[in-house]
């Protein structure tokens, strides 16, 4: 009996590392993102983009470090911990290349863990068009009891380490508009145990609107064939300190969610939090809570304020190149900015003589030189801060949910509802022996669906 409820674990280890719901799924990363419903593919305007649209940092204006901490269904019946730790960092080179860097660990303790480590790197090849591309090293560990000591599925080893990478592409037409497209798990790493396990291919498409104070995001995803819609909104208050936002999400496999959130942005750091709160399949629990920090390193160069309601993300990446000429009175009182537009002609001087008077006219269309007092450029530093916020999900999933069970469930039936097969009960099963007595299912149960 024993050697065949081994064998049955190993099955499930099988299928739960390339099933419906397998791993590396979860490519949420900060509260941020969350809070705007997981849609953030043509947001991407912060370091923790590095995990869904790697083209995303290069609109980054200074180096960005953020720590976040989530834990997931809390609350939870059975007290199941499930936890999230997420690091990343995003550092501009130049005004067309950026680097990033990312750690993710997922876990439901002593059961099953998976984490990424990426590096990320960022160009923009047009005016307002970005690629992204990184490479991640994924990893899953499962845990151990006497059944899987002796299983050949664990003979190997309770964990499996790969490859794989991810890429996107971000186009911003218009001040107003970013058109963002993600593609996850282009190798297909391998991450079964005994046989071939491939990440399941995953695609993000996605489009946001900005204005000053406002912005909101349309996200359509495509994640082991099965299509989910996520959509967020973001309202900035109080000179852009204080951030609402609002999240939603609805799609396949009888996926529902809401979430909600709120920031505070300062020159030097941020804080985020969100909330999120499943509408189907989940009982008994406070919802998933995530707060995320964030600090920015380094002055930011001065820029000036946009004239349109819009944000300016392309402006931005312009003014990267931005030169500070030297003093031309004092450093103290007196600084330069070299702004590359065009201006005006200036007023023509009038030339003085004992003769006729003659106007000169003396007409450039060479870029100007315009010299600002210190304070001024003061102000113009505050501004970009602010305009850097400015212009620049459904809740993703650890691969791990809960199910309050109904008269008539079985593992059969719940199987066939959640993977559309059947003989996938096993890996509901494994997550749960030890709350189901002979396989038999009673009312009212909640139970974790990997």
């Amino acid at each position: 009996m024993r050697k065949i409820y081994g064998i049955i674990i190993g099955s499930f280890a099988l299928m739960f590392a390339g099933g419906a719901f397998a791993s590396f799924e979860d490519n949420g990363a900060g509260a941020r993102m969350r809070a705007l419903g997981g849609a953030f593919v043509a947001v991407a305007d912060d370091s923790e983009s590095v995990f869904v649209q790697p083209a995303g940092i290069v609109d980054i204006m200074r180096p960005e470090i953020s720590f976040t901490y989530g834990r997931l269904f809390l609350g939870l019946s059975d007290d199941s911990e499930i936890g999230d730790s997420v690091l990343s960092a995003a550092f501009p080179v130049s005004d067309r290349l950026a680097l990033g860097f990312g750690y993710k660990s997922t876990e439901l303790k002593d059961i099953y863990s998976e984490q990424t480590m990426l590096a990320d790197i960022s160009f923009r090849v047009f005016k307002f068009i970005a690629v992204g591309v990184n490479l991640k090293y994924l990893g899953v560990k499962y845990g151990s009891d006497p059944y899987t000591a002796i299983d050949p599925v664990f003979s190997g080893g309770y964990g499996k380490n790969a490859m794989d990478a991810d890429a996107g592409v971000l186009i911003s037409p218009f001040d107003w508009l970013n058109i963002g497209y993600g593609k996850k798990n282009i190798i297909g790493a391998d991450l079964g145990l005994l046989d071939k396990s491939p990440a399941a291919p995953q695609d993000y498409f996605g489009i946001s609107y900005r204005e000053k104070v406002f912005m909101m995001t349309g996200e359509m995803q495509k994640i082991n064939g099965q299509y989910r819609y996520v959509a967020g909104l973001e309202k900035s208050f109080i000179n852009d300190i204080l951030k609402a936002r609002f999240g939603m999400g609805w799609g396949d496999g009888n996926y529902r969610k809401i979430s909600t959130g709120i920031g505070v942005n300062f020159s030097e750091f941020a804080i985020d939090y969100s909330w999120e709160y499943p509408l189907s399949g989940i009982e008994q629990t406070t919802g998933t809570h995530y707060l995320t920090f964030t600090a920015k390193i380094g002055s930011s160069p001065a820029t000036v304020k946009s004239e349109t309601p819009a944000a300016a993300p392309k402006q931005e990446a312009a003014l990267k190149g931005a030169a500070f000429l030297p003093p031309l009175v004092s450093q103290a009182e007196v600084q330069a900015v070299q702004l590359n537009v065009p201006v005006e002609p200036a007023a023509p001087p009038v030339s003085v003589s004992t003769e006729p008077a003659v106007e000169t006219l003396n007409v450039s269309t060479e870029p100007a030189v315009i010299c600002l007092p210190a304070p001024v450029i003061e102000n113009m530093k505050k501004e970009i801060r602010q305009a850097g916020k400015e212009g620049k999900l459904p809740p993703v999933q650890t691969g791990l949910r809960t199910y309050k069970t109904k008269e008539g469930d079985t593992l059969v039936s719940l199987a066939d509802k959640f993977y559309g097969n059947r003989y996938d009960w096993v890996k509901i099963y494994q997550f749960n022996k030890d709350k189901i007595e002979k396989g038999a299912l009673k009312a009212g149960q909640t139970l974790i669906i990997p």
